[in-house]
C-alpha cells in the first residue's frame, strides 16, 4: 500500500556533509553529559 498524501522534504547537502571519510553516519550522536559516555 502507498500513501501519496504528504512528502517528506530531505536536505541532501546537510545529510551528506554528516558522513564520515568511510561514508557512514552515526545513529545517534552521545552527549558528554549523558551517564554512561565516554569522552
Amino acid at each position: 500500500m502507498v500513501n501519496y498524501y504528504g512528502s517528506i522534504t530531505v536536505d541532501y547537502e546537510r545529510e551528506l556533509a554528516q558522513l564520515d571519510d568511510q561514508g557512514h553516519r552515526p545513529l545517534r550522536t552521545v552527549d558528554t553529559d549523558e551517564p554512561g559516555a565516554v569522552p
